[in-house]
């Protein structure tokens, strides 16, 4: 025997919809999509300094060394310090893209093959001391940096983290604050390998 609906059963009726509350459910999904389609046009929050103002930075680790390119200090909490209290050829803005830091100085390609680099300090670029950095720094930090040297036993004199002997062997030009260097093969990542500090 087959139960017929009743009011203390309400589920057993078929449920319908009106087209009124249809129409009232698509405007409001209408109206939620064109509100995030919308979102996507609206300007982005434009930064700023506000005079007077400063940021503290917190750090969970201590700095050991200023010298993040040593065998020894090559770790997070000595490299954004150095990042942060170093200048040099380049750096990375909040997109992040990689721009010539024009107060520092300037780099240029000069050849392809083989792949060939200029680069110059500005005049007005100067260590802590005061004394001018200029191409005998660069020569230094080359040296380390492409382990140029080496003690009678192999091992590298400059105890440099990564030194990179397999990418550039010719020793570098040096004229006033200006090096010139050629690497042996091509390196994509030529704009980051080299810097001063």
């Amino acid at each position: 025997m087959e139960r017929a609906p009743s009011v203390a059963h309400p589920t057993c009726l078929p449920r319908r919809k009106s087209v009124k509350t249809k129409r009232i459910l698509a405007s409001v999904a209408a109206v939620g999509t064109s509100v995030i389609v919308l979102s996507g046009c609206a300007l982005p929050y434009q930064s700023q300094v506000i005079e007077g103002t400063s940021i503290s930075v917190a750090w969970n680790d201590i700095a050991s060394e200023f010298n993040s390119a040593s065998a020894s200090g090559n770790n997070v909490a000595n490299a954004i310090p150095a990042y942060i209290a170093n200048s040099g050829f380049n750096y990375y803005n909040s997109t992040p893209e990689l721009l010539l830091q024009e107060e520092f100085g300037s780099y240029e390609k000069t050849s392809d093959e083989p792949l060939t680099i200029k680069y110059t300090i500005n005049d007005a670029v100067k260590w802590s001391d005061g004394v001018a950095v200029d191409g005998a720094d660069m020569l230094l930090s080359w040296v380390a940096g492409f382990g140029y040297f080496k003690n009678a036993d192999g091992t590298y004199m400059f105890l440099h983290a990564a030194p990179r002997d397999d990418l550039a062997s010719t020793l570098p030009t040096v004229d006033g604050k200006t090096l010139e260097f050629s690497y042996d093969k091509a390196y994509v990542d030529w704009e980051l390998n080299f810097g001063v500090g």
